[in-house]
Protein backbone atom coordinates (compact mmCIF):
# COMPACT_ATOMS: atom_id res chain seq x y z
CA UNK A 1 0.00 0.00 0.00
CA UNK A 2 1.32 3.67 -0.76
CA UNK A 3 0.19 6.07 1.76
CA UNK A 4 0.98 9.58 3.07
CA UNK A 5 4.12 10.38 1.68
CA UNK A 6 4.76 7.92 -0.92
CA UNK A 7 5.72 3.92 -0.81
CA UNK A 8 8.94 4.37 1.87
CA UNK A 9 6.32 5.96 4.50
CA UNK A 10 3.12 5.25 5.40
CA UNK A 11 0.70 7.90 6.69
CA UNK A 12 -0.44 6.17 10.31
CA UNK A 13 -3.26 6.55 12.81
CA UNK A 14 -4.51 4.19 15.49
CA UNK A 15 -8.43 3.97 15.94
CA UNK A 16 -11.62 2.11 17.03
CA UNK A 17 -14.30 0.99 14.89
CA UNK A 18 -17.65 0.91 16.59
CA UNK A 19 -19.30 -1.66 13.94
CA UNK A 20 -23.00 -1.81 15.76
CA UNK A 21 -22.85 2.29 15.47
CA UNK A 22 -22.00 1.89 12.03
CA UNK A 23 -24.94 1.93 10.40
CA UNK A 24 -26.36 3.91 12.00
CA UNK A 25 -24.23 6.71 11.45
CA UNK A 26 -23.95 6.11 7.31
CA UNK A 27 -27.93 6.77 7.81
CA UNK A 28 -26.66 9.93 9.66
CA UNK A 29 -24.38 10.92 6.64
CA UNK A 30 -26.99 10.31 4.13
CA UNK A 31 -29.25 12.81 5.73
CA UNK A 32 -26.61 15.54 6.27
CA UNK A 33 -25.30 15.47 2.43
CA UNK A 34 -29.13 16.38 1.20
CA UNK A 35 -28.32 19.45 2.84
CA UNK A 36 -25.67 19.95 -0.11
CA UNK A 37 -23.16 21.97 2.47
CA UNK A 38 -20.28 21.89 0.62
CA UNK A 39 -18.53 19.33 2.89
CA UNK A 40 -16.08 16.41 2.59
CA UNK A 41 -18.20 13.56 3.63
CA UNK A 42 -16.63 10.56 5.14
CA UNK A 43 -17.39 7.73 3.71
CA UNK A 44 -19.39 5.02 6.21
CA UNK A 45 -16.14 2.30 5.26
CA UNK A 46 -14.15 4.77 6.72
CA UNK A 47 -15.95 5.87 10.14
CA UNK A 48 -13.66 5.24 13.43
CA UNK A 49 -12.99 6.73 16.35
CA UNK A 50 -9.21 8.07 16.20
CA UNK A 51 -7.43 7.36 19.28
CA UNK A 52 -3.57 8.81 18.15
CA UNK A 53 -2.75 10.50 14.96
CA UNK A 54 0.89 9.38 14.04
CA UNK A 55 1.35 10.90 10.96
CA UNK A 56 4.02 9.74 8.81
CA UNK A 57 6.03 6.41 9.67
CA UNK A 58 8.88 5.66 8.00
CA UNK A 59 8.06 1.54 6.62
CA UNK A 60 10.90 0.06 8.49
CA UNK A 61 9.75 1.77 11.71
CA UNK A 62 6.23 0.30 11.23
CA UNK A 63 7.01 -3.11 12.99
CA UNK A 64 8.23 -1.18 16.46
CA UNK A 65 5.40 0.68 16.27
CA UNK A 66 3.48 -2.57 16.78
CA UNK A 67 5.39 -3.94 19.26
CA UNK A 68 5.17 -0.84 20.95
CA UNK A 69 1.38 -1.15 20.51
CA UNK A 70 1.16 -4.23 21.33
CA UNK A 71 2.70 -3.50 24.88
CA UNK A 72 -0.32 -0.89 25.82
CA UNK A 73 -2.50 -3.34 28.00
CA UNK A 74 -6.30 -1.82 28.50
CA UNK A 75 -9.90 -4.12 29.52
CA UNK A 76 -12.69 -4.24 27.39
CA UNK A 77 -15.29 -1.27 27.69
CA UNK A 78 -17.63 0.03 25.93
CA UNK A 79 -19.12 3.19 23.43
CA UNK A 80 -21.55 4.64 21.70
CA UNK A 81 -22.19 7.59 19.70
CA UNK A 82 -24.01 10.27 21.90
CA UNK A 83 -25.10 13.97 19.85
CA UNK A 84 -23.78 15.48 16.79
CA UNK A 85 -21.78 18.80 16.43
CA UNK A 86 -19.14 20.78 14.81
CA UNK A 87 -15.70 22.17 15.90
CA UNK A 88 -15.56 25.32 16.47
CA UNK A 89 -18.82 24.88 18.35
CA UNK A 90 -19.60 28.36 17.17
CA UNK A 91 -19.85 30.30 14.41
CA UNK A 92 -18.28 28.76 10.75
CA UNK A 93 -18.08 24.70 11.23
CA UNK A 94 -15.11 23.10 10.08
CA UNK A 95 -15.54 19.91 11.11
CA UNK A 96 -18.48 17.85 11.47
CA UNK A 97 -18.55 14.95 13.94
CA UNK A 98 -20.54 12.65 16.24
CA UNK A 99 -20.12 13.01 19.94
CA UNK A 100 -19.11 9.59 22.13
CA UNK A 101 -21.02 8.44 25.17
CA UNK A 102 -19.97 5.57 27.52
CA UNK A 103 -16.76 4.47 29.27
CA UNK A 104 -15.25 7.50 27.57
CA UNK A 105 -12.84 7.61 31.01
CA UNK A 106 -11.27 4.24 29.95
CA UNK A 107 -11.10 5.72 26.17
CA UNK A 108 -9.03 8.71 27.41
CA UNK A 109 -6.54 6.21 29.34
CA UNK A 110 -6.50 3.94 26.45
CA UNK A 111 -5.30 6.96 23.96
CA UNK A 112 -2.78 8.16 27.10
CA UNK A 113 -1.15 4.72 26.95
CA UNK A 114 -0.33 4.52 23.23
CA UNK A 115 0.79 8.56 23.56
CA UNK A 116 3.25 7.09 26.07
CA UNK A 117 4.56 4.10 24.04
CA UNK A 118 4.85 6.09 20.87
CA UNK A 119 5.72 8.80 22.79
CA UNK A 120 8.92 6.52 24.17
CA UNK A 121 9.97 5.60 20.06
CA UNK A 122 10.34 9.37 19.22
CA UNK A 123 6.92 10.72 18.12
CA UNK A 124 4.87 13.59 19.10
CA UNK A 125 3.00 13.48 22.15
CA UNK A 126 -0.17 15.01 21.62
CA UNK A 127 -0.66 18.42 22.82
CA UNK A 128 -4.35 18.92 23.27
CA UNK A 129 -6.59 16.75 25.58
CA UNK A 130 -8.12 14.13 24.26
CA UNK A 131 -11.76 14.66 22.67
CA UNK A 132 -13.83 11.68 21.44
CA UNK A 133 -15.69 12.27 18.44
CA UNK A 134 -15.97 10.36 15.47
CA UNK A 135 -15.33 13.01 12.21
CA UNK A 136 -18.43 12.73 9.36
CA UNK A 137 -17.26 15.53 7.21
CA UNK A 138 -14.77 18.66 6.64
CA UNK A 139 -16.06 21.61 5.58
CA UNK A 140 -14.70 22.76 2.29
CA UNK A 141 -16.36 25.97 1.44
CA UNK A 142 -19.11 28.63 2.55
CA UNK A 143 -22.33 26.90 0.35
CA UNK A 144 -25.39 25.57 2.10
CA UNK A 145 -23.31 25.78 6.01
CA UNK A 146 -26.78 26.98 6.72
CA UNK A 147 -28.38 24.03 6.63
CA UNK A 148 -26.49 22.13 8.94
CA UNK A 149 -27.39 23.29 12.38
CA UNK A 150 -31.14 22.38 12.05
CA UNK A 151 -30.26 19.45 10.77
CA UNK A 152 -27.10 18.12 13.47
CA UNK A 153 -29.61 19.16 16.21
CA UNK A 154 -32.75 17.41 14.29
CA UNK A 155 -30.80 13.82 14.05
CA UNK A 156 -30.55 13.63 18.09
CA UNK A 157 -27.86 11.21 17.07
CA UNK A 158 -27.65 8.62 19.78
CA UNK A 159 -26.73 4.86 19.54
CA UNK A 160 -26.09 2.29 22.48
CA UNK A 161 -22.85 1.36 23.80
CA UNK A 162 -21.19 -1.40 21.89
CA UNK A 163 -17.91 -3.59 23.66
CA UNK A 164 -14.71 -2.01 22.53
CA UNK A 165 -12.27 -4.93 22.58
CA UNK A 166 -9.57 -3.71 20.34
CA UNK A 167 -7.82 -0.69 18.92
CA UNK A 168 -5.90 -0.32 14.93
CA UNK A 169 -2.94 0.71 13.89
CA UNK A 170 -4.11 2.02 10.10
CA UNK A 171 -2.49 3.46 7.35
CA UNK A 172 -4.39 6.09 5.35
CA UNK A 173 -3.89 5.78 0.89
CA UNK A 174 -5.54 8.81 -0.56
CA UNK A 175 -6.87 8.10 -3.65
CA UNK A 176 -8.88 10.25 -6.39
CA UNK A 177 -12.40 9.11 -4.13
CA UNK A 178 -10.97 9.78 -1.23
CA UNK A 179 -9.05 8.33 1.73
CA UNK A 180 -8.95 4.42 1.96
CA UNK A 181 -7.69 3.08 5.73
CA UNK A 182 -5.64 0.01 5.58
CA UNK A 183 -5.39 -2.10 8.76
CA UNK A 184 -1.78 -2.79 9.52
CA UNK A 185 -2.09 -4.65 13.24
CA UNK A 186 -5.10 -5.03 15.82
CA UNK A 187 -4.30 -4.98 19.15
CA UNK A 188 -7.02 -6.61 21.48
CA UNK A 189 -7.71 -6.30 25.22
CA UNK A 190 -6.73 -8.08 27.97
CA UNK A 191 -9.40 -10.85 29.68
Amino acid sequence: MSAGGGASRARCFVGVRLPAAAPQIALWLNELARTRAEVRWVRPVNVHLTVKFIGDVARERIDAVVAALREVRFAPFALGIDGLGQFPPRGRPRVLWAGVGGDVRALTALAEAIDDRLAALGFARETRPFRAHVTLGRVRGPGGLAALPAALQRLAARTAPEPVAQFVLFASEQRPEGPRYGELAAVTAAD
